[in-house]
């Protein structure tokens, strides 16, 4: 868990779309901005999560989009190794959800 955690807040927590990075245990929420300064969400709420969420699937990873945030809840055997590639997937899924959602642009 710590280290999932310690991951996405670094691969991802400087992520424009990414208001906060969040853990508990081997739980992990990424909350999802429209602006990263004043935390403003898009509208209508949840609908910017949404994309993050198809791009993460179509990479080949399931994420759970609820409200404007992202839930990752993985399996109890999981790795390093597979964390590490987990977090690459979102980071991917985030980079291309900014560019459809002309973020960071």
């Amino acid at each position: 868990g710590p280290y999932l955690l310690s991951r996405l807040q670094e691969v991802i927590g400087d992520h424009p779309l990414v208001g906060e990075v969040r853990g508990f245990g081997l739980l992990a929420a990424i909350e999802i901005v429209k602006d990263k300064q004043t935390k403003a969400r898009f509208e209508p709420a949840g609908s910017a999560a949404v994309v993050v969420r198809d791009h993460a699937i179509a990479k080949g990873m399931m994420m759970r989009a609820t409200g404007d945030t992202m839930i990752l809840s993985p399996p109890l055997i999981w790795t390093k190794e597979t964390i590490d590639e987990a977090v690459a997937i979102a980071k991917a899924a985030l980079d291309a959800a900014a560019v459809e959602l002309a973020v960071g642009a």
